[in-house]
């Protein structure tokens, strides 16, 4: 099978359910440069890890939470993360806009990092500039982790 990459040619080998999007998503790969055999090994490699690649380990939990919203059910912040850094075992990804009473919320990520040394942490947070503040990057960045330590993180505990 070669590009252009079309409907027909992929309804060969799987159903007419997915043969669009696929030829869509192949054609797509095909028009930013892959070539036949960059593609094929790109398949390969997403065959093998839905084959073997998360046998044995825990499924990804993804928790949305924050104020209710019309039509989205969101559970309290503060329960959902105790819940979720109690019991994480490599990592933990955290992505937030705003941080409240970080220190009442973070405890129970600090005695996890404790127990488990190895647990890798990454937090992705909001770092506001107000308007026509010039500051360098670096130092705004400087400025929200000493802040961060000081009022949101619990006293004593690695960072």
């Amino acid at each position: 099978m070669s590009a252009p990459y079309s409907e027909l040619q992929i309804n060969r080998v799987l159903s007419s359910k997915l043969a669009a999007d696929v030829a869509a998503a192949l054609q797509e790969l095909a028009s930013l440069g892959f070539n036949e055999m960059q593609i094929t090994t790109t398949l390969e490699l997403l065959l093998s890890d839905r084959e073997n690649g998360r046998k044995g380990e825990p499924p990804i939990d993804l928790v949305t939470s924050g104020p209710e919203t019309p039509g989205i059910t969101n559970r309290d912040t503060a329960v959902v993360v105790r819940e979720l850094f109690t019991h994480a075992q490599k990592s933990v990804l955290i992505v937030g806009y705003a941080v409240y009473q970080g220190v009442r919320v973070f405890e129970a990520l600090a005695k996890r990092m404790h127990a488990l040394p190895d647990l890798d942490v990454q937090m992705f947070l909001d770092i506001s500039r107000p308007d026509n503040d010039m500051t360098q990057a670096e130092i705004l960045i400087s400025r929200f982790a000493q802040r961060f330590r000081d009022s949101q993180w619990p006293k004593g505990c690695r960072f």
